[in-house]
């Protein structure tokens, strides 16, 4: 019995001893998506899931909302879009990866200036139209780089509107 132990655990550590190049790659450095990471949790998701809450759940609210929540939460977010779209350390070890992510960070920065137009005209089936587009675009973008989608939480986690 001893023996057959000693087997796998001999037989175990050769596999697990291989050259350096036979080992898999690491993409990137990881600090520079943990800074992504934590800029997104602590400037894109907060204003995100209140507009997500305001636009599709207000009225689950036992409280009265400000009515300038949600135009102020809208224009926080599109200040974190433009953020994004300068970003520094861009994820994604290829030029097509980072140019992607470009893309995405534009398209979130434009959909949230729609977003605050729509708001401010008191369009509110215009703003969660608007919404719904930015929220897919999310979505995809996360997909892509593969964040973890849990980490992007909506304040009250169930509800008919769209949840990131």
């Amino acid at each position: 019995m001893l023996r057959q132990i000693s087997i796998i655990v001999l037989g175990g550590l050769v596999s697990c001893s291989g050259s350096a190049h036979q080992q898999p790659r690491v993409a990137g450095d990881q600090s520079k998506t943990t800074e992504l990471g934590l800029f997104m949790k602590t400037r894109v998701n907060p204003s995100f899931s209140k507009i997500s809450f305001l636009l599709f759940h207000e009225e689950d609210s036992e409280t009265d909302v400000d009515p300038t929540a949600l135009p102020a939460s809208a224009a926080e977010l599109a200040r974190a879009a433009e953020r994004l779209t300068k970003w520094p350390e861009l994820p994604g070890e290829s030029e097509q990866s980072k140019l992607v992510f470009t893309e995405y960070a534009d398209s979130l920065r434009s959909d949230a200036v729609k977003l605050v137009e729509a708001l401010h005209g008191n369009q509110r089936d215009s703003a969660r139209k608007v919404f719904e587009s930015l929220h897919r675009k999310c979505d995809a973008c996360h997909h892509f780089f593969r964040y973890d989608q849990s980490s992007v939480l909506d304040q009250r986690g169930q509800g008919n509107g769209p949840r990131p």
